[in-house]
């Protein structure tokens, strides 16, 4: 596979439904699990980063999410969707008027 020079939100969300379908374990460790940051890092203007008991989280896939930037509502552009036991099941382009 060649070096790509840009990539879109749709490329993104494929790769990462490919790789839940060959290891939907280690991806969702990888990505829908989060860390403790600061404050700085939370008040970045794109990195979706949740705020939770008195201090902020970040995980990988708010990092991604904060390459393509955010909408007027403060949302990215991807999400992931679980089911009622929080089990990883795909991940999604976010649907948003502008």
């Amino acid at each position: 596979m060649a070096i790509k020079e840009s990539i879109t939100i749709d490329e993104i969300v494929n790769f990462l439904n490919e790789l839940l379908e060959i290891d939907r374990s280690a991806i969702a460790v990888l990505l829908a699990n989060r860390t403790s940051c600061n404050e700085e890092l939370a008040k970045h203007p794109s990195v979706q980063v949740m705020a939770q008991n008195g201090g902020y989280n970040v995980g990988m896939f708010g990092i991604l999410n904060g390459l393509f930037g955010t909408f007027a509502d403060g949302w990215g552009s991807m999400q992931y969707i679980v089911d009622d036991n929080r089990n990883l099941l795909r991940f999604e382009r976010v649907k948003r008027e502008e």
